[in-house]
C-alpha cells in the first residue's frame, strides 16, 4: 500500500480512489482518503458512515459502533440519529441503538439501559454531559469484564473496539 499512496502523491492519473465514501453527509475526497490511510491505516470502501470526532467511533450510516478511527478527523457533524437509534441513550449527541445501549451498559454492570447523555473521548473516559468529571472508562471496563468474565463474549463493544477496520482497494484503469 505505501507504494499506492507513494504513486498517487506523484498524481498517476490511473490510479483512482472510490468516489462515493460519504461520512455525516460529508463526501470524502482523495486528499481525505489519503490522510485516513497515512493516520488511521484505515481504507473504507464505497458506503455512507457516520464518525464522532470527539471519540473517534465510526460505524455505517443507522448501524450502530463498528469501530474507532483518530479523533478530530473534520468529516461534518454527527447528527442524533447517524445510527438509527432508539434507547433514550446518548453518547456525543448520537442516539444508540437498543441493544448498543444495553450492551454498553453491561460494561459498567448495570442491567438496564442508563437513559441519558453522556460525553465520551478518545482514551475512553465518559461522563455526563455538561459535566467535565470522569465517570468511567469503556477501555477498562472492557479490560475488567474480560480479566473477570463478567461480560459475554459477545458484546459488540468489546469486540469491535478492538477491530473494525474497513478495507477498500484503490484501482487502477
Amino acid at each position: 500500500m505505501k507504494h499506492l499512496f507513494s504513486v498517487m502523491r506523484n498524481g498517476n492519473p490511473n490510479v483512482k480512489f472510490p468516489n462515493n465514501i460519504v461520512i455525516n453527509d460529508y463526501k470524502l475526497h482523495a486528499e481525505d482518503l489519503l490522510d485516513l490511510s497515512q493516520t488511521d491505516e484505515v481504507y473504507l470502501q464505497p458506503g455512507h458512515y457516520w464518525y464522532d470526532t470527539r471519540s473517534g467511533l465510526f460505524g455505517h450510516k443507522e448501524e450502530p459502533l463498528m469501530g474507532t478511527l483518530k479523533p478530530g478527523h473534520n468529516f461534518g457533524s454527527l447528527s442524533a440519529q447517524a445510527s438509527n437509534g432508539d434507547s433514550g441513550v446518548f453518547i456525543n449527541g448520537r442516539e444508540l441503538q437498543e441493544e448498543e445501549a444495553l450492551q454498553l451498559s453491561r460494561l459498567f454492570c448495570y442491567y438496564r439501559k442508563m437513559p441519558g447523555r453522556y460525553w465520551l473521548d478518545a482514551s475512553g473516559d465518559m461522563g455526563d454531559e455538561g459535566y467535565p468529571f470522569v465517570t468511567g472508562n469503556i477501555y477498562l471496563a472492557i479490560s475488567i469484564a474480560q480479566k473477570y468474565n463478567t461480560s459475554p463474549s459477545n458484546n459488540f463493544w468489546a469486540r469491535r473496539l478492538s477491530q473494525g477496520q474497513l478495507h477498500w482497494v484503490a484501482t487502477a484503469s
